[in-house]
């Protein structure tokens, strides 16, 4: 399946959308503006955010088949910290 590409019409009134919405957050604009098209991607797919991001995380994972936890970048830790005991 093949990327559904938004127009630069369409980026532009997203950005001016997000940027309204948290006009003083730009890691937060990103983070939305980035949801925003996806969802609009995956909605001229004909489908879901979810399945549509899952087609883009298979076609660029490892060659190995390793996810990405079981990659270069994990750790022991379930949450994806080293195991330790936290105490307050």
């Amino acid at each position: 399946m093949q990327r559904q590409t938004l127009t630069e019409d369409e980026l532009k009134t997203i950005r001016e959308s997000i940027e309204r919405e948290f006009p003083h957050d730009p890691a937060l604009q990103q983070v939305h503006i980035a949801r925003k098209i996806l969802s609009l991607e995956a909605k001229k797919a004909g489908m879901d955010i979810l399945a549509y991001a899952a087609l883009f995380r298979k076609s660029y994972g490892s060659e190995s088949g390793k996810t990405e936890r079981e990659g270069r970048f994990s750790t022991s830790g379930r949450d994806g910290f080293p195991n330790r005991r936290i105490t307050c």
